[in-house]
């Protein structure tokens, strides 16, 4: 298993370094959506690069908070992502002003509110018998776990009839203002990066339903009766597939990526092709 961990935890973190390194580099990626890519990488590549090299050590007290903290910081990142795709997609000739106004601070948050979270448990030393942990685990699972995820999906619902009602206006091409028409243009332009984000979403989700079961069964309702030996490993591989899976949906899915991507491998090759003279 340790094996396994390692080469995650190697994959994990050059594959969202070089995200981050991409959007730094490039000034052409420096865009509001990238800005929110590379907070997610950063919080992907803290999974490959700390977590999982400590989980290899199972008896450190900093394991189970980091599992919180990166936890919480990826389902905050995904609100972000999905609130900055909404405002895109549902508000698009608003979407300059409020990104210019509000990305600092969402950014800010993103971070701040996993940091704070986590140190709670400190008031009662994380002491995991006591009322106020299992209180604790419970309104956090609600409150920074489900509630976002309820939030996520309406979004996507929204953006999605939003898009076929935009598709529905475009085929006809009557009955539309200019500004109408600007707007829908818009929409179905954004709509390909809702798409990459929505499988980042979903992916999400699924890769950390494991470690949610364990939270609920083990913690909450004090029955780790329930837990199947193999979960906690499998866990860890599922939670590794989320992170390595972004920059992989980056580099196929997202064009401004797989443009670059597709450019600097054409210099590459015509670099190492020899030339006739």
């Amino acid at each position: 298993m340790e094996v396994g961990l390692t080469i995650a935890s190697v994959l994990v973190t050059t594959t969202n370094a070089g995200v981050i390194f991409m959007v730094l580099c490039i000034k052409e990626l420096r865009t509001y959506t990238n800005i929110f890519v590379v907070s997610l990488a950063i919080s992907d590549t803290l999974t490959g690069a700390i977590f999982f090299p400590l989980y290899i050590f199972p008896h450190s007290i900093v394991t189970g908070y980091l599992i919180f903290f990166i936890l919480i910081a990826g389902v905050m990142n995904l609100c972000a992502v999905t609130w900055e795709r909404y405002v895109a997609i549902i508000e698009p000739f608003r979407y300059k002003g409020k990104l210019k106004k509000s990305q600092k601070k969402i950014l800010i948050a993103i971070w701040s509110i996993p940091s704070l979270v986590t140190l709670i448990p400190l008031a009662w030393e994380a002491d995991s018998k006591t009322t106020y942990h299992k209180y604790f685990n419970v309104s956090t699972l609600l409150i920074l776990v489900i509630i976002p995820y309820v939030f996520i999906v309406a979004a996507y619902i929204r953006i999605w009839l939003r898009l076929r009602s935009h598709t529905a206006q475009m085929r006809k091409r009557i009955n539309m203002t200019n500004e109408q028409r600007e707007g829908a243009r818009r929409a179905s332009l954004e709509g390909k990066t809702v798409k990459v984000f929505f499988v980042v979403v979903s992916v999400f989700l699924v890769s950390w339903l494991p470690v949610i079961y364990m939270t609920i069964v083990g913690v909450v309702l004090n029955r780790p009766d329930l837990i199947p030996p193999l979960l906690s490993e499998i866990s860890l591989f599922t939670i590794a597939g989320s992170s390595m899976i972004n920059p992989i949906l980056y580099a196929l899915m997202k064009n401004d990526f797989k443009g670059r991507l597709s450019g600097f491998f054409s210099f590459i090759h015509r670099q190492q092709t020899p030339t006739t003279e």
